[in-house]
C-alpha cells in the first residue's frame, strides 16, 4: 500500500516538473502514461514470477565445490482428511547420487502458488543436510526440507506431469534398502 502511495506521489511530482519545462499537455500525458504502463508491467511480471516459480527458485539448495552432502531422510506418511498424519516408513539416504536423482526429478516441475492449499501435511517429507565451507577448515551445516505429494510441493500446485516421485517409488520398491517401518496399532 505504501509503495502505491509513494508511486502516486512520484508521478505527481514528475508531472509538476514536466509541466514547468514542457508546455504541451499532450506530451506530458503521453510521458506519464508510458511511465504508468511500464510500472504496471513491472509489477505484473514480478507477481507472475512469484506465482509461477521454478523448483530451482523455490529451493536454495545448490551443490557446488564448497558443498558436501551429509545425509538425507525420506519419510512416507499416510495422510487422512481431518486426522494427523502417520509416518509409515523412513529411509536414511547416504548416497549423493540418489539425492541428485530425486532433485533432478523435481527440476522439471512447473509450479503455481496456491494460497488455499493445506500445506501442513504431505505424503512425503525429504530433509537433506549438507555442510558448506565457510572458510578454510570451517564448515556450517544446513538442512533443507521438502514436503510434497503427487500434486503439491509445499503450497505450490504442480501443473505438469513431472514424474517427480519416480525415483522415490523405485526406492520404496527396492528391498535391498534399509527402510524403517512404523507400526501404528
Amino acid at each position: 500500500m505504501v509503495t502505491y502511495v509513494v508511486g502516486g506521489l512520484a508521478i505527481g511530482l514528475l508531472a509538476l516538473l514536466l509541466s514547468m519545462y514542457i508546455q504541451d499537455k499532450k506530451i506530458i500525458i503521453s510521458i506519464l502514461t508510458g511511465i504508468v504502463i511500464a510500472a504496471f508491467l513491472i509489477v505484473l511480471y514480478d507477481s507472475y514470477q512469484k506465482t509461477y516459480p521454478s523448483f530451482s527458485k523455490l529451493s536454495s539448495l545448490q551443490f557446488n565445490e564448497d558443498t558436501e552432502f551429509e545425509v538425507a531422510n525420506l519419510s512416507v506418511y499416510e495422510v487422512s482428511e481431518g486426522e494427523p498424519p502417520n509416518r509409515e516408513s523412513m529411509l536414511k539416504i547416504k548416497e549423493k547420487a540418489i539425492i541428485n536423482r530425486i532433485l533432478s526429478d523435481f527440476a522439471n516441475m512447473e509450479l503455481k502458488k496456491d494460497e488455499e492449499a493445506d500445506r501442513h501435511f504431505r505424503e512425503y517429507h525429504l530433509s537433506i543436510t549438507v555442510s558448506k565451507k565457510v572458510k578454510k577448515d570451517h564448515y556450517t551445516s544446513e538442512t533443507f526440507t521438502y514436503d510434497f505429494d503427487q500434486d503439491y510441493i509445499f503450497n505450490y500446485e504442480i501443473l505438469n506431469e513431472a514424474n517427480h516421485i519416480q525415483t522415490i517409488k523405485s526406492l520404496m520398491e527396492n528391498e535391498d534398502l534399509d527402510w524403517t517401518y512404523y507400526d501404528h496399532e
